[in-house]
């Protein structure tokens, strides 16, 4: 059968530890960065189709666990601080996953790398996987741009913050 992948990787200025906890703190009351709305209202019509899910205890931030709900998501695979990867945890015409990665890089930040692999079922897979190309690609690149900016934004009071300050005092700069 078909897989489909969309990979997406981005350079950030900023400490890979940094980077995961940006990653590990999306869904939930925290949001999915890009489009708020469209994921609220995916959220809203999925709960209309399956029978609500509410889990017993309230989700630690930053803490997540293999096999947790996310949204509509499940937790499938986790290996802090490298990899995330969600499950769709929904009726879809085939298999849907969203994994985040962190690499460090050598200039002392890291790669933000974000996969979605979709298994589709048959034709009505086929064209599902087709017909959201436009959205997928708008949502999958504000939520690899927005965590990415989440990350530097993070660390920009940090070491690396105090370093880009010093280098504007003094006129220097690494570009």
């Amino acid at each position: 059968g078909s897989l489909y992948e969309d990979l997406r990787e981005r350079p950030v200025d900023a400490d890979p530890e940094t980077l995961w906890q940006v990653i590990e703190s999306i869904g939930a009351e925290h949001g999915w960065f890009a489009a708020p709305l469209a994921w609220g209202l995916r959220g809203w019509n999925v709960l209309r189709a399956v029978p609500t899910r509410r889990a017993a205890a309230r989700r630690e931030s930053h803490h997540l666990h293999a096999g947790e709900a996310l949204d509509w998501w499940r937790v499938e695979q986790l290996h802090r601080p490298h990899l995330l990867r969600l499950r769709a945890d929904v009726p879809l015409p085939g298999r849907l996953w969203l994994e985040f990665s962190v690499h460090s890089d050598d200039n002392g930040g890291c790669i933000y790398r974000q996969r979605t692999l979709f298994q589709p079922y048959g034709l009505a897979g086929e064209l599902f996987w087709t017909l959201t190309a436009p959205l997928r690609h708008v949502t999958l690149a504000g939520i690899a741009r927005d965590i990415s900016a989440a990350a530097r934004r993070s660390d920009a009071g940090g070491l690396r913050g105090q370093r880009a300050f010093a280098d504007v005092q003094t006129g220097q700069s690494d570009v």
